[in-house]
């Protein structure tokens, strides 16, 4: 069985279902998924639909079994703002983007200060699969830090070891990628990997190792580590890649998918609730894996 799959059945085996509200809906194929009865069995859709098929869209939604309100608003940031208020009233739990611009979304949660949780570091963790025999692994921040500071690289990593331990992998092994293997002050990257490694080092992320700086062939290749005269435990079984920003995270995550055959599916993580934010390489069936992982985090985070 597939990681992606496992994900899947662990979340359906899960008997609390909590509810996931989409908004704005204006597209009967946003329906599509979420009418899945993979994705029934595991949450309660909500969805929010707009524009001048509205009607039909509540109608159509119902007929899947979901949950629905119709509005008759064209302003998608006052739209979406429906939906982050009934997770902070808690009437659910899981908020997902529906069809609107990725600037809307995030600008009405990551900048909104109702709905950031201060006390952590907001941050897109994506997990791959395929293409290597090992096994999946996860790439962060590809989506949300664009130069992030030690401090934030902090909540980063803590987010997708989180997440890591949910999805069941022990003693997770981390890679911060730096362009190259040693430490040079004249490049930020490299310092940065190595207090985090060496915070590691000492526990202050719990049961995981984290090495770094390492660059992505010492990192995935045994001979070039060795032919550089690396010594690193992580080598060739990186659960977790650490980009230093959003630049080579979303790079590296695009080549591996669109070149690399490999799936994606991805997740925010540090807000007041799970965050599914649309993104144009995950497929349908890998965004019901997403619904998957944000139930999980949820259920046993």
């Amino acid at each position: 069985m597939k990681f992606m799959d496992a994900v899947i059945e662990t979340a359906s085996s899960v008997d609390h279902k909590p509810t996931l509200v989409v908004a704005p809906v204006r597209e009967k194929s946003t329906l599509g998924v979420l009418g899945d009865p993979l994705v029934i069995n595991m949450v309660t859709p909500f969805v929010i639909v707009a524009g001048h098929n509205a009607k039909a869209l509540c109608e159509h939604a119902l007929g899947l079994g979901l949950e629905c309100m119709k509005v008759n608003e064209d302003d998608d940031k006052k739209i979406f703002s429906l939906s982050y208020e009934m997770v902070l009233k808690g009437d659910a739990q899981i908020l997902m983007q529906g069809d609107m611009a990725n600037t809307i979304f995030r600008d009405t949660t990551l900048l909104n200060p109702g709905f950031s949780d201060i006390s952590r570091t907001a941050s897109h963790v994506f997990i791959l699969e395929g293409g290597q025999p090992r096994g999946p692994f996860m790439v962060t921040d590809g989506m949300i830090n664009h130069a992030p500071s030690l401090k934030q690289k902090i909540g980063i990593l803590r987010n997708a070891l989180d997440l890591s331990r949910v999805l069941g992998l022990v003693r997770p092994k981390v890679a911060a990628l730096s362009p190259i293997e040693y430490v040079n002050p004249s490049i930020p990257s490299t310092v940065d990997a190595a207090v985090l490694s060496r915070m590691g080092d000492r526990g202050q992320f719990g049961d995981a190792i984290i090495d770094g700086p390492i660059d992505i062939d010492c990192a995935v290749s045994p001979s070039a580590a060795q032919r550089k005269g690396i010594s690193s435990d992580v080598t060739g079984m990186v659960d977790i890649y650490l980009v230093p920003g959003t630049e080579a995270g979303s790079s590296f995550v695009q080549f591996l998918v669109l070149l690399g055959g490999m799936s994606a599916a991805g997740l925010i993580m540090g807000m007041k609730a799970p965050c599914i934010i649309n993104t144009p390489f995950v497929t349908r069936s890998n965004k019901v894996v997403e619904i998957a992982m944000a139930k999980l985090l949820l259920d046993l985070g």
